[in-house]
């Protein structure tokens, strides 16, 4: 009762996998059965050594362009991407299941259960959507996720509705900036010296609003709008590369990976427009850090602005 059981990977036979050019190829698994689509991020290689390539760059995180069934182009790829054959080893890969903003309304019911009154009683919010979501990351700190709610209607009684049960909660661990983030991607390369990242943000918006009517209290529906994306990071001012895209107005790209007690979430906004900046130099003997805000805009290919992945489980 409760249990579920899900795929979270694929292994190829021996020699079966290798790495090209374009990314992953096979001569016998097909790849097209695995429920791959473009888009999707998939974790290279498992802990053993006959279970990942021999090129230690090759075992990493990549996303999936195009999906055919003896090879996986991928567009995004670990920093060092080169060739091997992958002879005599059975390479794991890993994936999972994902989000991304689009046209289906999810609405959900929430419920408050205040045991401690008189008479135990109960709160209902129905037709909840989610209107705002915001991550925060900052170093040495835990990440923290904040997300808004709006709604058509609220209700209380001394009783719930037939059938609810309440189900246990979900066993996760805390996760943390120091030693939880596997890769912080900028323009498909890794942020690393001379420009660590301090901070990241990422902010969603769905522009909803109350569909109100005459004769009605409640609201009748909940009317949404674009999925907005904005953010903004944060690093130390060591080269002028991400400031030139933003005054050439070059688009990039921002992707970040991370991970706990073998599982993994990947945020994914493969384009983005760097919408303004700063970079005080407040006094000597400081470090200068420059602060880049950016929109997260459609992409045109892969058809989403946000693509978030849950990786249930990887070595």
């Amino acid at each position: 009762t409760g249990a579920t059981i899900r795929v979270a990977g694929a292994v190829g036979g021996s020699g079966d996998l290798a790495a090209s050019v374009a990314g992953l190829t096979s001569a016998t698994l097909d790849f097209t059965t695995l429920g791959l689509v473009p888009g999707m991020w998939i974790k290279i290689g498992g802990t053993a050594v006959g279970d990942k390539f021999a090129t230690a760059a090759l075992n990493g995180w990549a996303r999936i362009s195009i999906v055919a069934a003896n090879l996986l182009t991928l567009d995004n790829k670990p920093t060092g991407w080169t060739t091997d054959a992958g002879t005599g080893k059975t390479i794991k890969f890993w994936f999972g299941d994902y989000l991304r903003n689009g046209v289906v309304e999810n609405g959900y019911t929430f419920e408050i259960d205040y045991q401690d009154m008189s008479v135990q009683s109960f709160e209902y919010f129905s037709g909840m959507e989610v209107k705002t979501a915001a991550i925060q990351m900052n170093a040495q700190a835990i990440p923290t996720v904040t997300m808004s709610f709006m709604g058509t209607f609220a209700s209380q009684g001394t009783s719930r509705p037939s059938g609810s049960t309440t189900v246990p909660r979900v066993a996760s661990e805390v996760m943390n900036t120091s030693s939880n983030v596997a890769t912080i991607r900028e323009g498909g390369a890794e942020v690393t010296n001379p420009n660590y990242v301090m901070s990241l943000s990422l902010n969603i918006e769905n522009n909803l609003r109350f569909r109100n009517a005459i004769g009605s209290v409640s609201a009748v529906g909940i009317g949404n709008g674009r999925c907005n994306v904005t953010g903004s990071i944060d690093t130390y001012f060591g080269d002028m590369t991400m400031l030139n895209k933003l005054r050439n107005d070059s688009e990039s790209s921002l992707d970040f990976v991370v991970v706990k007690s073998n599982q993994a979430y990947v945020f994914d906004i493969p384009r983005v427009n760097y919408s303004s900046e700063k970079h005080p130099i407040t006094g000597i003997d400081t470090d200068v850090m420059i602060t880049l805000n950016f929109q997260g805009l459609r992409h045109a290919t892969l058809g989403y602005t946000l693509h978030l992945q849950r990786v249930p489980y990887f070595e």
